[in-house]
């Protein structure tokens, strides 16, 4: 099971850098492990956390995320995207 240092490890070594927001986001993602969760959901919680977060910011850090295989990306016929 990785740690959110190991999972800051992936960030920097794929030359990422390591902002408030992906901080944040990594420790939501390990704190929700194995749930399903909506986009609504990561952004309400980024929002609580850094106020005046835009959403596309989430997304876009989300994508990265996905792209480097920390979260995936399914897209159910009921809930529509979700990640985990």
């Amino acid at each position: 099971m990785k740690k959110h240092k190991d999972l800051l490890e992936i960030l920097r070594s794929n030359k990422m850098r390591i902002t408030p927001a992906r901080r944040i986001l990594l420790q939501f993602i390990l704190d929700h492990k194995g749930r399903q969760i909506p986009l609504k959901e990561f952004y309400a919680f980024m929002e609580k956390n850094l106020p005046g977060i835009d959403r596309s910011s989430v997304y876009r850090n989300l994508e990265a995320l996905k792209g480097l295989e920390i979260v995936q990306e399914l897209d159910l016929p009921k809930n529509g995207k979700v990640y985990q």
